[in-house]
Protein backbone atom coordinates (compact mmCIF):
# COMPACT_ATOMS: atom_id res chain seq x y z
CA UNK A 1 0.00 0.00 0.00
CA UNK A 2 2.56 2.13 0.79
CA UNK A 3 4.43 1.29 -2.60
CA UNK A 4 1.59 2.24 -4.27
CA UNK A 5 0.93 5.38 -2.14
CA UNK A 6 4.47 6.84 -3.51
CA UNK A 7 4.23 5.20 -6.96
CA UNK A 8 0.72 7.49 -7.12
CA UNK A 9 2.85 10.56 -5.23
CA UNK A 10 5.95 10.26 -7.85
CA UNK A 11 3.86 10.15 -11.39
CA UNK A 12 1.62 13.07 -9.93
CA UNK A 13 4.60 15.40 -9.12
CA UNK A 14 6.39 14.38 -12.18
CA UNK A 15 3.18 14.91 -14.76
CA UNK A 16 2.57 18.47 -13.06
CA UNK A 17 6.51 19.28 -13.71
CA UNK A 18 6.28 18.23 -17.03
CA UNK A 19 3.31 20.34 -18.03
CA UNK A 20 4.96 23.16 -15.38
CA UNK A 21 6.94 24.76 -18.61
CA UNK A 22 4.13 25.48 -20.42
CA UNK A 23 5.95 29.26 -21.80
CA UNK A 24 8.27 26.15 -23.53
CA UNK A 25 5.09 25.01 -25.40
CA UNK A 26 4.17 28.67 -25.93
CA UNK A 27 7.42 29.57 -27.38
CA UNK A 28 7.45 26.24 -29.80
CA UNK A 29 4.17 27.28 -30.77
CA UNK A 30 4.75 30.35 -32.28
CA UNK A 31 1.13 31.88 -32.33
CA UNK A 32 1.72 33.67 -28.87
CA UNK A 33 2.21 36.88 -28.41
CA UNK A 34 5.15 37.94 -26.38
CA UNK A 35 3.13 39.64 -23.11
CA UNK A 36 1.60 36.07 -22.78
CA UNK A 37 4.84 34.09 -22.58
CA UNK A 38 5.89 36.72 -20.60
CA UNK A 39 3.08 36.71 -18.14
CA UNK A 40 3.90 32.66 -18.19
CA UNK A 41 7.43 32.76 -17.73
CA UNK A 42 7.03 35.00 -14.84
CA UNK A 43 4.71 32.51 -13.06
CA UNK A 44 6.50 29.67 -13.88
CA UNK A 45 9.90 31.28 -12.33
CA UNK A 46 8.10 32.33 -9.24
CA UNK A 47 7.26 28.79 -8.49
CA UNK A 48 11.42 27.18 -9.76
CA UNK A 49 13.31 29.91 -9.07
CA UNK A 50 15.77 32.24 -11.03
CA UNK A 51 18.89 30.44 -9.47
CA UNK A 52 21.70 28.49 -11.57
CA UNK A 53 19.84 25.71 -13.91
CA UNK A 54 16.38 26.77 -13.75
CA UNK A 55 16.45 27.89 -17.07
CA UNK A 56 16.11 31.14 -16.42
CA UNK A 57 19.04 33.13 -18.65
CA UNK A 58 18.21 31.07 -21.45
CA UNK A 59 14.64 32.62 -21.30
CA UNK A 60 15.92 35.96 -20.65
CA UNK A 61 18.38 35.70 -23.94
CA UNK A 62 15.12 34.65 -25.96
CA UNK A 63 13.32 37.13 -25.02
CA UNK A 64 15.49 39.68 -25.40
CA UNK A 65 16.09 38.89 -29.06
CA UNK A 66 12.04 38.18 -29.19
CA UNK A 67 11.46 41.73 -28.12
CA UNK A 68 13.24 43.02 -31.14
CA UNK A 69 11.48 40.69 -34.22
CA UNK A 70 7.66 41.53 -33.20
CA UNK A 71 5.36 42.29 -35.89
CA UNK A 72 2.16 43.99 -35.11
CA UNK A 73 0.32 41.91 -32.85
CA UNK A 74 3.22 41.64 -30.67
CA UNK A 75 4.00 37.70 -31.67
CA UNK A 76 8.08 36.82 -32.55
CA UNK A 77 8.35 36.71 -36.29
CA UNK A 78 9.18 33.32 -37.40
CA UNK A 79 13.23 32.61 -38.33
CA UNK A 80 11.40 31.24 -41.73
CA UNK A 81 10.03 34.77 -42.08
CA UNK A 82 12.89 36.54 -41.06
CA UNK A 83 15.28 34.74 -43.55
CA UNK A 84 12.85 35.49 -46.77
CA UNK A 85 12.93 39.24 -45.28
CA UNK A 86 16.68 39.37 -45.26
CA UNK A 87 16.84 37.48 -48.57
CA UNK A 88 13.89 40.06 -50.26
CA UNK A 89 15.91 43.05 -48.44
CA UNK A 90 19.66 41.68 -50.19
CA UNK A 91 17.78 41.21 -53.22
CA UNK A 92 15.94 45.03 -53.40
CA UNK A 93 19.54 46.27 -52.06
CA UNK A 94 21.13 44.31 -54.83
CA UNK A 95 19.18 45.71 -57.89
CA UNK A 96 19.48 49.39 -56.53
CA UNK A 97 22.91 49.50 -56.40
CA UNK A 98 23.24 48.18 -59.49
CA UNK A 99 20.71 50.67 -61.29
CA UNK A 100 22.82 53.70 -59.19
CA UNK A 101 25.89 52.16 -60.55
CA UNK A 102 25.83 52.72 -64.92
CA UNK A 103 25.94 56.21 -65.60
CA UNK A 104 25.96 55.32 -69.33
CA UNK A 105 29.22 54.95 -70.37
CA UNK A 106 32.33 52.42 -70.13
CA UNK A 107 35.66 52.23 -69.06
CA UNK A 108 38.40 52.32 -71.36
CA UNK A 109 41.99 52.73 -70.49
CA UNK A 110 42.98 55.84 -71.52
CA UNK A 111 46.72 55.39 -70.51
CA UNK A 112 49.54 55.56 -69.73
CA UNK A 113 50.16 53.35 -72.56
CA UNK A 114 53.75 52.91 -72.28
CA UNK A 115 56.31 53.01 -69.03
CA UNK A 116 59.84 53.48 -68.73
CA UNK A 117 61.45 50.00 -67.73
CA UNK A 118 63.66 51.42 -64.47
CA UNK A 119 64.43 50.47 -61.31
CA UNK A 120 62.91 53.20 -59.74
CA UNK A 121 60.28 56.16 -60.89
CA UNK A 122 58.08 55.82 -64.12
CA UNK A 123 56.28 59.40 -65.07
CA UNK A 124 52.57 59.05 -66.07
CA UNK A 125 52.13 56.56 -63.53
CA UNK A 126 50.18 56.63 -60.06
CA UNK A 127 47.46 55.46 -57.65
CA UNK A 128 44.15 56.74 -57.35
CA UNK A 129 42.15 56.09 -54.51
CA UNK A 130 39.33 58.54 -54.93
CA UNK A 131 36.88 58.97 -57.75
CA UNK A 132 33.75 61.46 -57.85
CA UNK A 133 31.51 62.12 -60.20
CA UNK A 134 29.33 64.75 -60.77
CA UNK A 135 25.57 62.98 -61.39
CA UNK A 136 24.39 65.86 -63.51
CA UNK A 137 27.23 66.69 -65.30
CA UNK A 138 29.28 63.13 -66.41
CA UNK A 139 31.98 65.20 -67.72
CA UNK A 140 33.15 67.01 -64.08
CA UNK A 141 35.38 64.16 -62.40
CA UNK A 142 37.36 64.87 -59.25
CA UNK A 143 39.67 62.26 -58.32
CA UNK A 144 42.52 61.84 -55.21
CA UNK A 145 45.67 60.08 -54.95
CA UNK A 146 47.64 59.92 -52.27
CA UNK A 147 50.71 60.99 -53.41
CA UNK A 148 49.77 63.63 -56.36
CA UNK A 149 47.12 65.69 -54.68
CA UNK A 150 42.98 66.05 -55.94
CA UNK A 151 42.43 66.63 -59.55
CA UNK A 152 39.55 67.85 -61.54
CA UNK A 153 38.36 67.17 -65.44
CA UNK A 154 35.84 69.19 -67.02
CA UNK A 155 36.58 67.66 -69.97
CA UNK A 156 35.68 63.56 -69.08
CA UNK A 157 38.87 63.00 -68.24
CA UNK A 158 40.47 64.19 -71.78
CA UNK A 159 42.14 67.33 -69.65
CA UNK A 160 42.85 67.74 -65.83
CA UNK A 161 43.65 70.63 -63.18
CA UNK A 162 45.77 70.28 -59.80
CA UNK A 163 43.48 71.60 -57.44
CA UNK A 164 45.52 71.24 -54.67
CA UNK A 165 48.84 73.27 -55.81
Amino acid sequence: MYYRLLAILSFTLLASSLSAQKYLDMIEAGTYPIAAIQQEAKAYFDIVGRGRGSGYKPFKRWEYVALMELDDAGIKITNLELTKRARDYRRAERQQRSALSGFGGEWKQLGPTYSIASSSWSPGLGRITSIGIDQSDFNHLIVGSPTGGVWKSTTGGTSWVPMSD
